[in-house]
């Protein structure tokens, strides 16, 4: 029986209970801050203007209590919920609660005092003398004076603000104008792009040419009296008509497949889309008598017809022309292909064949950088070959050339009788390549072979010789190898 208010004191919270507290606590919290809020602005307008009037310290006299009743009243709220729930939490926040609101209370004291200093001490109606009569009515003057500046200011500002609304309300009835102006511009294009197809497409249907109608000037001046002149122009002659395209309407063939000089001062096919004639050129014969006689005519020329002729180019009118081209001569020479040998099976062995055993002897010796065949190797061994052969068929030849001698007669002909006819000659001097090339295959492929087995007998003595340590075996090794 003596525990049980002690427990009735103090309680725990759940989780649930705790954000529903902290969610009320931060609601007393922010409405006592926004009312210290303001009576901290009125401190800080107190600290900045020391020297004041009677009237500014009844005001702030008068903001202070106003503003001070506000936070006692939500301060005295606050302290009667956290009261009521009797937990750690709500203890503390109490005590921090009372603290600021102790301070607060100090502060604003210690203000109020100060303007009752400044402010004069109200007398009993009884005691007031005509001095105090005085007094009170020029402060209620000056009270009035203030507040008429501020109406003249406000009247001022309320006519400058009327100009700029009517100033705002005609710029928006301008823009407003300006896009109807623009929507009916478009309209009305579209209606007049639409009305010239509708008058086209009658006059089409009626097998006419349409004629644009001339606008009339209304003006006085010499432009607007050439430009009536210039649209009152005579239609023509529908006998003239039929002359003038009498010959393409006779034969529908010529008009739909040929074009002559004449048919310059027409119009092409891109001019007058609508034309089934000039839209297709290739209509079958047979098809032509289907097509009305008003579709297949041409529109008659704005110029008198005139013939033109073209006089037939001749020599000496070639000559006129362009008396500064080559003169042509018609030298007909027979050509001869010849014969390419690059292009056989056999000599692309043969090269291919040198240039592996090229490539091999210049690895052994470490002098090729590259790995692989190619076409630079390839290119060497094919002008390689065409030496060793010119040098084989015409050796006497070019070491008499070499020593500045005379080549003999005989020799070349004996040389030219036993090896090649003289077309083979010219042939072997560039790309022939020698005629047994299946047997310097072969002997290539015995070299090659023999190579392999030097080489690899060198290598053997090197690694003996490595082993053994003797330098003889290793420089007699190597010194083959340089031979090799």
């Amino acid at each position: 029986m003596v525990d049980a208010p002690a427990l009735r004191q103090s309680r725990t919270i759940t989780s649930v209970g705790m954000e529903e507290f902290d969610e009320k606590v931060n609601r007393h919290v922010s409405k006592l801050g926004n009312i210290k809020r303001d009576i901290d602005s009125i401190f800080m307008d107190i600290a900045e203007n020391p020297v004041m009037n009677l009237e500014r310290a009844k005001m702030y006299k008068t903001s202070l209590t106003k503003f001070m009743k506000q936070y006692e009243k939500a301060s005295g709220e606050y302290a009667a919920y956290l009261q009521g729930q009797r937990h750690e939490a709500a203890k503390r926040e109490e005590t921090s609660r009372a603290l600021i609101a102790n301070v607060l209370q100090e502060k604003v004291s210690t203000v109020l005092k100060q303007l009752n200093s400044i402010l004069p001490v109200p007398r009993a109606k009884s005691q007031m003398s005509g001095h105090s009569h005085i007094s009170a009515s020029s402060h209620l003057t000056s009270v009035i004076l203030q507040h008429t500046a501020k109406v003249e200011e406000a009247r001022a500002k309320l006519k400058y603000a009327k100009e700029e609304a009517e100033l705002m309300r005609k710029e928006a009835e301008i823009k407003a104008a300006q896009c109807l102006l623009s929507v009916k511009k478009e309209f009305d294009a579209a209606k007049s792009s639409l009305s010239a197809i509708k008058m086209v497409l009658d006059y089409d249907s009626l097998g006419e040419s349409y004629i644009p109608p001339c606008e009339e000037d209304t003006g006085e001046d010499d432009l607007g009296e050439k430009e009536d002149n210039a649209c009152a122009i005579e239609q023509p002659n529908p006998q003239d008509h039929d002359e003038t395209t009498g010959q393409y309407t006779e034969n529908p063939r010529e008009l739909l497949n040929t074009r002559t000089v004449q048919h310059h001062n027409h119009f092409e096919s891109t001019d007058r889309p609508s034309e089934p004639v000039n839209l297709n050129t290739s209509v079958r014969p047979d098809h032509i008598e289907y097509i009305p006689r008003s579709s297949m005519e041409l529109p008659q020329p704005r110029t008198k017809h005139i013939e033109h002729t073209l006089p037939t180019p001749t020599e000496k009118t070639q000559t006129l022309l362009n008396p500064n081209a080559p003169e042509f001569v018609d030298d007909k020479k027979p050509m001869h292909a010849g014969v390419n040998v690059t292009r056989f099976s056999d000599w692309r062995k043969l090269v291919r064949g040198v240039a592996y055993l090229k490539n091999f002897i210049r690895k052994y010796k470490g002098v090729n950088t590259t790995k692989n065949v190619d076409t630079n190797i390839i290119s060497e061994t094919e002008h390689f070959i065409i030496q060793m052969v010119q040098k084989e068929a015409f050796g006497p030849e070019i070491q008499a050339i070499k020593e500045g001698r005379e080549i003999r007669k005989v020799e070349q002909e004996k040389t030219s009788t036993d090896t090649f006819n003289k077309d083979a000659k010219a042939a072997a001097l560039h790309t022939r390549p020698p005629e047994d090339s299946t047997e310097t295959t072969n002997k290539l492929l015995k070299a090659i072979k023999r190579i392999r087995e030097i080489w690899k007998r060198n290598k053997v003595q090197k690694v003996e010789a490595s082993v053994t340590g003797d330098p003889e075996n290793v420089s007699q090794a190597t010194e083959q190898s340089a031979d090799f």
